[in-house]
């Protein structure tokens, strides 16, 4: 993208050398002051719904922002309400030119967002040879997040990384870990080598079964049947994507510029029958089977092991019933075209166009202030600061490996059995399982996909005392598909 008015926005800076380890991950401060060469003010506005707690570290990251780029106003803006209110919010101010640059939502709203052509295609800027990233900066970004960005009805990148978290196991260490139990880990105690290599099948046919029959002390029943298992899953939605992705069946995709509903295959009924089988065993509970999140059966120490959001990990631990709580990789497929897959979940930055104020053409220079924001707020240094203070993933390697985030998560400086604890294992083991992240594409009606599946596994995983009939799971598939479809047009 070529920008005629780049003095309005401080560039002149970069052209003639004087700022020459601007495209470094922290910022060259070069002694001088770049008031005097700015011709123009710029002022944008990104909105959020984040607390204020997380609002510290934006406005930090703004204050020195300005000390680079004094010109640039960035204002934040926080919205009351949810991320879906916060989206329709937007769409509904397009017509008065008064919805945000920069926008904190998630994929399904940026599709929405392209469909009414405020999207911005961020390609030109990311790789401006003056004020881009780095081929540095690309090695360092984990390329699934930036992967994510291109997954829309239209070619190139249109979000980026902001709030990130991804899935993981968690489990009840103290009762786990050196348990021996006859025919599983051939005859040796459960390690977290076994744990971190666990697929799907040993897991619910092997795992289970030895601890329900062996060790079934191991999980408290006090709430009667239905009300434990060995695992509690919080999302059903994203157990039946993630199942999808690792064993190489269909859920969605984009097909021919256009979003395509998948999910209604044979492939996809055959797991969801065995999901159904290991819930009435006892072995699985979920969130919407059970109507409350499987958390709270796992702290009970009603469930030993629980998959839940990384950005949820607070809500694993309980004062009240304090265990050491460890966390390993999700199981994985046993067979199929993939094995391992970890979703990549959380909220993205989307960048929203607005045209000029004459009314001719578009404010390019708000487009590029927003991406200048942006790529400073994303610097090793301020993505650091950004999830010590929110937890939420790095998402750059080169966080993993500073000191500061090193130093907040030193686990040996950490008293066992605490959330603390449970908190630095938990983003010490993160980035290891970063190669693994995949996000399914965005497009119109992609939501309602979600929803539908969710619905899926939640039927599938009520506890009934009976395996449902093939007819049973396939016209929970048909009501799921036919308002999936409906949704998408």
């Amino acid at each position: 993208m070529k920008n005629k008015n780049l003095l309005l926005l401080g560039l002149l800076p970069l052209a003639l050398g004087l700022l020459a380890g601007c495209n470094n991950n922290t910022p060259v401060d070069d002694g001088k002051d770049d008031t005097d060469i700015t011709q123009g003010k710029t002022e944008i506005t990104f909105q959020s719904t984040m607390g204020k707690d997380n609002q510290a570290s934006v406005n930090r990251c703004i204050e020195d922002f300005n000390k680079t780029y004094p010109n640039i106003t960035v204002n934040l803006s926080i919205y009351s309400g949810s991320y879906s209110a916060l989206a329709n919010d937007i769409t509904s101010k397009f017509a008065t030119d008064t919805y945000p640059d920069l926008a904190m939502v998630y994929p399904d709203a940026v599709a929405d967002f392209i469909d009414y052509g405020k999207g911005v295609k961020l390609d030109d800027f990311m790789n401006n040879a003056d004020y881009g990233w780095t081929k540095e900066d690309l090695a360092d970004i984990y390329p699934a997040y930036i992967k994510e960005g291109q997954q829309y009805t239209v070619e190139g990148t249109y979000s980026l990384p902001l709030c990130k978290s991804t899935e993981v196991v968690f489990y009840d260490k103290g009762k786990i870990n050196g348990l021996t139990l006859t025919g599983v880990n051939n005859g040796n105690a459960i390690n977290e080598d076994y744990l971190n290599n666990l697929t799907w099948e040993e897991f619910f046919d092997v795992l289970c079964p030895a601890i329900m029959t062996q060790k079934p002390e191991l999980i408290d029943k006090t709430n009667g049947a239905g009300q434990y298992s060995v695992l509690g899953y919080d999302s059903d939605a994203n157990f039946f994507i993630t199942l999808a992705e690792q064993y190489g069946y269909d859920y969605t995709s984009i097909k021919n510029g256009e979003g395509s509903c998948d999910f209604n295959n044979d492939n996809m009924k055959g797991l969801v029958k065995k999901i159904n089988d290991y819930a009435q065993k006892g072995y699985l509970l979920t969130q919407a089977g059970t109507g409350k999140r499987t958390n709270t059966y796992f702290t009970a120490g009603q469930c030993l092991f629980s998959i839940g959001s990384t950005g949820g990990t607070k809500y694993q631990f309980s004062d009240t019933n304090p265990m050491d709580v460890g966390v390993f990789k999700l199981p994985h497929a046993g067979s199929g075209a993939k094995k391992n897959a970890n979703i990549l979940q959380g909220p993205s930055m989307a960048f929203l166009s607005h045209p000029k104020s004459d009314g001719k053409g578009i404010d390019t220079d708000r487009e590029l202030a927003s991406w200048l924001f942006y790529k400073h707020f994303t610097t090793t240094k301020w993505n650091t600061d950004w999830t010590l203070t929110t937890n939420y993933n790095p998402i750059r390697a080169s966080v993993a490996e500073s000191d500061d985030f090193k130093e907040a998560n030193d686990v040996d400086a950490q008293a066992l059995k605490t959330l603390s604890m449970l908190g630095a294992r938990v983003n010490n083991f993160v980035p290891t399982i970063s190669e693994y992240y995949y996000t399914s594409p965005a497009f119109k009606g992609s939501n309602a996909c979600r929803d539908e599946v969710d619905t899926i596994i939640g039927n599938a995983s009520k506890y009934t005392g009976t395996v449902s009939s093939d007819e049973t799971i396939a016209a929970w598939f048909k009501t799921a598909y036919d308002a999936s479809i409906k949704a998408m047009k």
